[in-house]
C-alpha cells in the first residue's frame, strides 16, 4: 500500500498545508477588515482542508467508505460556503435552493453509505451538487457587473474547470492515474480560485477606495460651508465650490497660486496679523473673523474654524472651514444704526420738549441727522409762499453762510421744491441720472451726488423741507427715510407748538394793547375833565398818547379857514423850522387842510421830497427836518373839523391803519377839550363843549356830590342799563352789587384823591338786569379846594378785557399741560411702532429656534429666557402706551404679588441709598385686572412716597395682605363688593399730608411740589385705575408722621380665574396660499418661516407696491393676505382697499406694532377680517389665521 501511495501522502499533506494557509490568509483579511464574506471564505477553506484530512486518512487506511463519505461531505459543504461567500461579496443573499440541494446531497450520501451502495451511487449525487455549486459560482462571478479585472476571470473559469473535475470524480475516482491528475488539477484550481478571490477582493477594495475618494471630494466640493487647505508654504491645495461662490475666485485661480493669500487679503498689515493669530493658536482656533476681498472688490466677513491638528488629513498641512457672516454683521450694524437713530430722535425730541428756540432746534436736528446718516450736507429749508422760494434756516458746515437767504426755487426747479410738490419723501440715487427735477446750482456747486428729502408738515401748509445729501453715491434705505421723517415730524410738532405760542403771545399782546388803550382813553378823559390850564393839559395829553402811539414829535394844528391860516397851538418833541408853537403859515397845501376837508385820518410817508412837493408842499419843512412818517387825525368839534392832531416819526413806514384808527379815537376824545380850552373865556361855548364831550365820550362820565349822582352821560346809562332819570338824584349805591363794594370804592378812591388829587380803582357794578360788570373808575374833584362841590368820575367797562385775561391764563396753563402730554404720546407711539417690530422678529425667531432646539435642554432654557425678556419688553411698551392713553385696557386674572415684586426690583435700582425699602409681600391672591395698570399704581404710589422723603431720606414700607370686607366697612370702602380682598399698603416716613388739602390730593393737576417737579397727575392716575378695577383707596396721614396709602382690590377665586382664562388652543395650520407683506426684512422672513411651518404656502413681499402688482397679475392666486399697516409709499389699509376692489371676497388681516389711525371701526368699515398686533406668538397668529380662513369657508 505504501509503495502504491508513496506519492499520494506527500501530495495530500502539501494540499492540506496549502489549503490551511489559504484559510489563514482569508482569516487575517477578515480579522483586519471585518468583511463578512471574507469570514465565510475563510471558513469555506477551513472546511475544504478537512477533505484533505479525510483523504489522507483514507490513503493511510486503504480508502474506506467512511473516508470517502467524509471527503465528499466536506467538499459539498465547502462548495456551498464558497458560493455563499461569493454572493456575500456581491452583496446578495444566497438562494435557499443551494442549501436544500446540499442537504439532499448529504442525505443521499449518508443513506448510500448505510446501504453500502457502490462507489458510483455513493459519490454521484454529492459530485453533482458540488460540481453544480462550482459551476454556478463561476457563472455568478463571470456575469457580475460589480466585479471587474483579472481576478473575475481567473476565479470564474477556475470554478468552471473545478466543476468538471468534480463531475468526473464518480466515474474515474477509482483509477490510479485519475487520482494523480485529479489531485494535481484540484491543487491548481484551488489555488487559482483563492488567488482569483484575492484579486477580486483587492480590485474591489481599490475601486471602493476610488469611489470613497470621489465621494469625499464631492462632499468637500458641495459642503454648504467654505473649506480650504494649505501646505506648509501657505499655498492653497483645497478650495471648494462654496469658496468659489463667496469669493468669485475659481479653484484654478487659487489652488497652487503662491500669491493667492495676497489676492484674498491684500492689506499687508491685516494679512500679517491674521497669520500671527493663526500661528499663535497653533492651528486650533474657532470663530476668528477676517475680511476676505472678493473678485468683484467686495469685502465679505468670514468666520474661520481650524481643527486640523485634532483631525489631520493626509496631504493637508492645515485645513479650515469658514462661514460667511457678512449678512449677520450687516444685521448687527443695522441694529446699531437703528439704536443710534432712536437715540438721535429722542435727543431732538428732548430739545423740542424743553422748549428750545427753533433755530437751536433746527441746528440740533441737522447735526443729529448728518451724524447718523453720515452725510456731508443736511439742511432745514422754510417755504416762503409769497416768493415761491425756500429759505435756508439751518445747515451743516459748508452751507452755513447761506442761512437766512432765499436760495432755492419751488416746483421742479429743485429737489426740495419737487418734494413739496409731491408731498412725499423723494430719493435721488444719482444726480447725473435724475430726470424728475432739475438739480439746483447749490447741489452741483457742492459736489452732491445722492440725497433724500422729506416734507416738514405744518398746520395749514407745509412748513418746508428737511434734506440730507452726500458727495458720494449712496443707497438710502427705507429706514433712513423713516429716520429723517421722524426728525421732520418732531420739527413739525415743535413748529406747530411755537406757532400756537406765538398766537397766544399775540393774543396776549393784543389784550394788553387793548387794556392800555382803554387806560389811555380813560386817562385822556380824566385829563379832559381836570381843571388844569391848557398848557398842562397839552403836556399830560402828549405824555399819555405816547404810551400807545409812539412819536418823535407831536403837535396840534388849529385852522382858521376864513383867514386861510394855520396856527401851531402846541408842539412837543423834535423841532421843525417855522413850526414852533404859535407859528402861523398858509393853510393851503398842508396835510392839515386835506384832513379837515376829508375829516379822516391821513398818512404822509413820501418816497422823496419831489413827491411830497406835488402832494403836500406845506409839509416839506418836516421832511427836511428828517421826519419820514407822519400821521394826521382830524380834530372835530360839534361836527366841524377845526384842526389836526399830528404825530411824526423819523422812521419810514412807522404808522399803519391801526395807528390811524387809534389816532382818530384820541383826536375825537381830545377835540372837545381843545375847543373848550380855546373858548374858555366864552362861558356858554365852554359849557356847550363840555356837555358835548360829556355826552359823546366813549367812556362813562358822571358827577357825584356827597356820593349822590348829579350827572351821568349816555355811556354810563348804556353800561348800567338804567335811564338817566333813574340814576340822577340816587345814591351811588345803586351802581354796586354789595355794600362792601360801595364802601370799598368810597374809602379807597377818596384816600387816593386826598393823597394825589385823583383816584383810580377797579370795582364791580350791577346792571339793572342783575348782570355784574367790571369797571375802572377814575375820579377827581370838580374843585380841589372844595370837595363839597362834587367829584367827576370816568367809568370804563373792563369786563371783556378781564375775562379775556382770565381766559388767556387758563388756556395758557391748559396748553402747557396738553403739549407735554401730547409730546409724550407722540414719542411713545413712534417708539412703540418701531420697538414692536423689533420685538416681533425677536419673539418670532426665538419661537422657531425653540422648536428646532427641542432635545437640547440648555439651549431650550436659554431661548425661554429670551422669550421671557421679550415679553417683559412687550409689556413695557404697553405700559408706555397706557400712560400716553394710546392703548386699550385688558383685564384678566393675575397674581398681584408678582407685579409688586417686579415693581420693587425696578425701584431698588432707581431710588437713592437714603431710602430704605421694607417689603412684606405675602399674599398670593388673584385679582381681575390689567397688569400694566396695576404696575403703574405700585410705581406711582412708591414714587410719591419717595418724593415725600427725598430731602432727608426715610423708610418706604410696601406690604401685600388679604382681608375681608364686610357690611361694617368704613364709608370710603362701601363701593367694594363684600368678601375677600387684597390690600396693597404703601407707607412712608415723610412729613405727612396737611389735613386741609388731603381731600384734594386725587384731583388732576393738583400738586404740592415745586413748579417743574411734577405734573399733578400721579395720584389722579392711581385713583382712576383703582376705580376702574372696582377697588377702593384709603389715605391715612398725620403731619410729621408720614402717610399710608391702602389700596383694596376684590379677590377672585382660583376656580373662577381658571374659568375666565380661555384654554390654550392647539396650533392648527393649513395648506392655503398666503401673501405676507411687510417692509421689515426680518418680519418678512419670520412670516415666511412661521407660516410655512404651519403648512401654508407663503409668498412674501417687502413693499405694498410690489404686493399690489403681484396680486393684480392673478387676483385668485391667494386665499389670504396678511399685511403690515405702516409702510412707505402705501399703507397696508390702502393696499387692502385696492386689492378688495379687484376681489371683494378677499380676506385680509392687518398686522401692526402700533397705529393710532387704525381703529376697530375703521377695520370693519374697510372690510378687514382681523387685526393682529405685533409682537405676536406663533399660536396667536395661527389661531387668527385659521379663524379667518374658516369664516371664509363657512361663509
Amino acid at each position: 500500500m505504501l509503495d502504491q501511495t508513496h506519492w499520494l501522502i506527500p501530495a495530500l499533506a502539501a494540499a492540506l498545508a496549502g489549503t490551511i494557509l489559504l484559510a489563514l490568509v482569508y482569516y487575517y483579511l477578515y480579522a483586519r477588515y471585518r468583511q463578512r464574506y471574507l469570514g465565510v471564505w475563510s471558513f469555506a477553506w477551513s472546511v475544504y482542508a478537512l477533505r484533505f484530512v479525510a483523504e489522507l486518512i483514507g490513503a493511510l487506511t486503504g480508502f474506506s467508505s467512511g473516508a470517502a463519505v467524509a471527503s465528499q461531505s466536506v467538499t459539498l459543504i465547502s462548495s456551498i460556503l464558497l458560493l455563499s461567500g461569493t454572493y456575500g461579496f456581491l452583496s446578495k443573499p444566497l438562494p435557499r435552493v443551494w442549501v436544500a440541494a446540499g442537504a439532499v446531497g448529504m442525505l443521499w450520501m449518508l443513506l448510500a453509505a448505510l446501504l453500502e451502495a457502490r462507489f458510483l451511487i455513493l459519490a454521484t449525487p454529492t459530485a453533482l451538487v458540488t460540481a453544480a455549486g462550482y459551476l454556478w459560482t463561476g457563472r455568478v462571478i463571470l456575469h457580475s457587473r460589480m466585479i471587474q479585472g483579472t481576478g473575475k476571470h481567473l476565479a470564474g473559469w477556475a470554478f468552471s474547470a473545478w466543476a468538471i473535475v468534480e463531475l468526473l470524480y464518480p466515474v474515474f475516482g477509482k483509477m490510479d492515474l485519475w487520482t494523480e491528475w485529479r489531485f494535481l488539477a484540484t491543487a491548481v484550481l484551488e489555488t487559482s480560485v483563492a488567488v482569483g478571490f484575492l484579486l477580486m477582493y483587492f480590485e474591489g477594495s481599490r475601486a471602493e477606495l476610488a469611489r470613497s475618494s470621489e465621494s469625499l471630494r464631492q462632499l468637500i466640493q458641495n459642503m454648504p460651508v467654505m473649506l480650504i487647505a494649505l501646505d506648509e508654504e501657505n499655498v492653497f491645495n483645497a478650495w471648494n465650490r462654496e469658496c468659489e461662490r463667496v469669493s468669485g475666485y475659481s479653484a484654478a485661480e487659487i489652488i497652487g497660486n503662491p500669491r493667492a493669500l495676497e489676492i484674498l487679503y491684500p492689506d499687508p498689515e491685516e494679512r500679517a496679523r491674521m497669520i500671527a493669530e493663526i500661528e499663535s493658536s497653533r492651528f486650533n482656533y474657532r470663530g476668528l473673523e477676517w475680511g476676505l476681498t472678493c473678485k468683484n472688490g467686495e469685502t465679505r466677513t468670514i468666520s474661520w474654524f481650524n481643527i486640523s491638528r485634532a483631525f489631520p488629513i493626509a496631504g493637508w498641512f492645515s485645513w479650515a472651514v469658514g462661514v460667511d457672516v457678512t449678512e449677520r454683521r450687516h444685521a448687527e450694524q443695522e441694529l446699531r444704526i437703528r439704536a443710534l437713530e432712536q437715540a438721535a430722535v429722542a435727543d431732538v425730541g428732548q430739545h423740542a420738549l424743553a422748549g428750545a428756540d427753533l433755530n437751536e432746534l433746527f441746528n440740533e436736528a441737522v447735526r443729529s441727522a448728518g451724524r447718523i446718516l453720515q452725510v456731508e450736507h443736511c439742511e432745514v429749508l422754510e417755504l416762503i409762499p409769497q416768493k415761491d422760494r425756500l429759505t435756508m434756516r439751518a445747515a451743516l458746515p459748508g452751507m452755513e453762510n447761506l442761512i437766512g437767504q432765499a436760495v432755492i426755487e419751488t416746483g421742479q426747479s429743485s429737489q426740495a421744491g419737487y418734494t413739496l410738490q409731491r408731498q412725499e419723501p423723494v430719493l435721488m440715487p444719482d444726480i447725473h441720472t435724475e430726470t424728475r427735477f432739475t438739480p439746483n446750482y447749490l447741489m452741483r456747486a457742492h459736489g452732491i451726488v445722492s440725497g433724500m428729502s422729506v416734507v416738514i408738515e405744518g398746520r395749514e401748509r407745509p412748513f418746508g423741507v428737511l434734506s440730507a445729501s452726500s458727495k458720494h453715491s449712496r443707497h438710502f434705505t427705507e429706514n433712513d427715510i423713516n429716520f429723517l421723517k421722524s426728525i421732520a415730524n418732531i420739527l413739525a410738532a415743535a413748529i406747530e407748538r411755537k406757532q400756537a405760542e406765538d398766537a397766544l403771545h399775540r393774543s396776549e399782546q393784543t389784550a394788553k394793547r387793548a387794556a392800555l388803550e382803554e387806560s389811555v382813553m380813560a386817562e385822556i378823559g380824566r385829563i379832559i375833565g381836570s381843571r388844569l390850564n391848557i398848557g398842562e393839559v397839552y403836556a399830560r395829553f402828549a405824555a399819555t398818547v405816547k404810551q400807545v402811539l409812539p412819536f418823535d414829535r407831536i403837535s396840534i394844528n388849529i385852522a382858521d379857514p376864513m383867514a386861510d391860516r394855520l396856527v401851531i397851538r402846541f408842539a412837543a418833541g423834535g423841532a421843525v423850522p417855522g413850526r414852533d408853537p404859535g407859528d402861523e403859515m398858509p393853510l393851503a397845501g398842508t396835510a392839515t387842510e386835506a384832513v379837515i376837508r376829508s375829516r379822516a385820518g391821513l398818512l404822509v410817508q413820501p418816497e422823496s421830497l419831489e413827491a411830497l412837493a406835488l402832494q403836500h408842499p406845506g409839509h416839506q419843512p418836516a421832511y427836511l427836518a428828517g421826519y419820514r412818517s407822519s400821521l394826521f387825525a382830524p380834530l372835530v368839534s360839534e361836527g366841524r373839523a377845526f384842526g389836526a392832531l399830528v404825530l411824526m416819526s423819523r422812521t419810514s413806514d412807522h404808522y399803519g391803519p391801526k395807528e390811524i384808527a387809534l389816532a382818530e379815537s384820541v383826536a375825537s376824545q381830545i377835540s372837545g377839550a381843545i375847543a373848550h380850552a380855546h373858548l374858555l373865556n366864552e362861558h356858554r361855548q365852554a359849557e356847550a363843549s363840555l356837555r358835548s364831550i360829556f355826552r359823546v365820550a366813549p367812556i362813562g362820565i358822571g358827577v357825584v356830590q356827597n356820593r349822590v349822582l348829579t350827572q351821568v352821560n349816555d355811556r354810563i346809562c348804556e353800561m348800567i342799563g338804567y335811564a338817566a332819570e333813574e340814576l340822577v338824584g340816587q345814591s351811588a349805591r345803586i351802581l354796586y352789587p354789595t355794600d362792601e363794594d360801595f364802601e370799598f370804592v368810597g374809602r379807597e378812591k377818596y384816600l387816593q384823591i386826598h393823597a394825589k388829587g385823583t383816584g383810580s380803582v377797579e370795582t364791580r357794578w350791577q346792571r339793572k338786569d342783575g348782570e355784574i360788570i367790571d369797571v375802572l373808575l377814575s375820579s377827581t374833584p370838580l374843585d380841589p379846594s372844595e370837595w363839597a362841590k362834587g367829584v367827576t368820575f370816568t367809568a370804563l367797562d373792563i369786563t371783556a378785557s378781564k375775562q379775556a385775561e382770565q381766559e388767556r391764563l387758563r388756556l395758557e396753563d391748559r396748553l402747557r399741560r396738553s403739549q407735554k402730554m401730547e409730546a409724550i404720546g407722540t414719542l411713545a407711539g413712534g417708539i412703540a411702532h418701531d420697538f414692536n417690530n423689533i420685538l416681533a422678529a425677536i419673539i418670532g425667531f426665538t419661537e422657531l429656534a425653540t422648536i428646532g432646539a427641542q432635545g437640547n435642554g440648555e439651549t431650550t432654557a436659554n431661548l425661554a429666557e429670551v422669550l421671557k425678556a421679550s415679553f417683559r419688553a412687550r409689556d413695557l411698551v404697553r405700559q408706555i402706551l397706557t400712560f400716553s392713553r394710546q392703548t386699550e385696557t385688558e383685564f384678566g386674572p393675575i397674581h398681584i404679588q408678582l407685579i409688586v415684586k417686579e415693581a420693587l426690583k425696578l425701584l431698588r435700582a432707581s431710588l437713592p441709598s437714603t431710602i430704605q425699602i421694607r417689603q412684606d409681600v405675602a399674599s398670593k391672591g388673584l385679582v381681575l385686572g390689567d397688569p400694566t395698570q396695576l404696575h403703574q399704581v405700585v410705581m406711582n404710589l412708591c414714587t410719591n412716597a419717595y418724593q415725600a422723603m427725598h430731602a432727608r431720606g426715610g423708610v418706604l414700607e410696601v406690604s401685600l395682605s388679604e382681608t375681608t370686607i364686610g357690611a361694617a366697612a368704613p364709608p370710603d370702602l362701601k363701593a367694594l363688593p363684600q368678601g375677600p380682598c387684597v390690600r396693597l399698603r404703601v407707607r412712608d416716613s415723610g412729613p405727612g399730608i396737611d389735613p386741609a388739602i388731603i381731600h384734594r390730593i386725587f384731583d388732576p393737576y393738583f400738586s404740592t411740589k415745586e413748579k417743574g417737579k411734577g405734573t399733578g397727575l400721579g395720584l389722579a392716575v392711581v385713583h382712576g385705575i383703582v376705580k376702574s378695577h372696582r377697588g377702593a383707596i384709603q389715605v391715612l396721614s398725620r403731619l410729621g408722621e408720614g402717610a399710608t396709602f391702602d389700596v383694596y382690590f376684590p379677590m377672585v377665586q382660583a376656580a373662577a380665574a381658571a374659568d375666565e382664562a380661555a384654554p390654550e388652543e392647539a396650533v392648527v395650520g393649513g395648506r392655503e396660499r398666503i401673501l405676507f407683506v411687510d417692509d421689515e426684512p426680518s418680519i418678512e422672513l419670520l412670516g415666511k418661516q412661521m407660516l410655512g411651518s404651519l403648512g401654508y404656502e407663503v409668498t412674501t413681499c417687502g413693499t405694498a407696491i410690489a404686493a399690489l402688482e403681484l396680486f393684480r397679475s392673478d387676483p385668485s392666486r391667494f386665499d389670504l393676505v396678511i399685511t403690515d399697516m405702516t409702510m412707505p409709499l402705501m399703507t397696508g389699509d390702502r393696499m387692502a382697499i385696492e386689492m378688495m376692489s379687484l376681489r371683494p371676497d378677499l380676506p385680509v388681516i392687518i398686522c401692526t406694532g402700533f397705529n393710532e389711525l387704525l381703529s376697530e371701526e375703521r377695520v370693519q368699515a374697510i372690510g378687514i377680517r382681523a387685526l393682529l398686533m405685533k409682537p405676536f406668538l406663533k399660536n396667536e397668529a395661527a389661531t387668527v389665521i385659521r379663524h379667518v380662513l374658516d369664516q371664509v369657508t363657512a361663509g
